[in-house]
């Protein structure tokens, strides 16, 4: 299960690049990323919307940004 350490090290580059200053999500992603993105069932947006609000709010969480990933990974690949 590689999945969970690709997520961290997105969220982890994200909230860098967002703590530097830079809110434009669309620069974020490389086209692996979106890859990666897509196969977990997230939309680059919805991904930044977990990175904005821990850099603003401080949640949620990390780890419950993974594990909400988790559900809608497995949620993704079982029911759709």
């Amino acid at each position: 299960m590689t999945w969970n350490e690709r997520f961290l090290d997105l969220f982890d580059r994200c909230t860098a690049a967002y703590q530097d200053g830079n809110q434009d999500f669309t620069t974020y992603y490389s086209d692996e990323d979106l890859t990666f993105l897509g196969s977990i069932g997230y939309k680059p947006r919805e991904f930044f919307d977990f990175v904005e609000d821990f850099c603003e709010e401080g949640l949620p969480a990390i780890s419950t940004a993974l594990l909400i990933a988790a559900a809608r990974r497995d949620y993704f690949l079982t029911v759709q």
